[in-house]
């Protein structure tokens, strides 16, 4: 019987570890969304139904770049914006930048 507990709990976790259950959340006192990747958590927006549009920011940027533009876009397309790794609200742990 605890044979069976340990497979299943062992198959539970590589089921969970090729998922992307948990790797999404929203803070619910911003609004702001996150996805974790790896060990970086990546601040994401995305707004409007349609074809897709993704806006990538600069160096130096953050999402709040396209703050212009979202709101129109998003009338027609599904805009997804994000804070590339060590801007804005995303973490960058394992990156050095020079």
């Amino acid at each position: 019987m605890s044979i069976i507990i340990i497979v299943s709990l062992f198959l539970l976790v590589v089921f969970l570890s090729f998922s992307d259950i948990g790797n999404f959340y929203k803070d619910k006192s911003t609004g702001t969304q996150y996805i974790t990747i790896d060990t970086e958590k990546i601040r994401i927006l995305q707004k409007g139904k349609g074809k897709d549009i993704l806006l990538i920011h600069g160096t130096p940027g953050f999402i709040g770049d396209w703050n212009l533009v979202i709101d129109e876009l998003s009338k027609k397309y599904r805009v997804t914006a994000f804070d590339r790794l060590g801007h804005g609200y995303s973490t960058a742990n394992k990156y050095n930048y020079h």
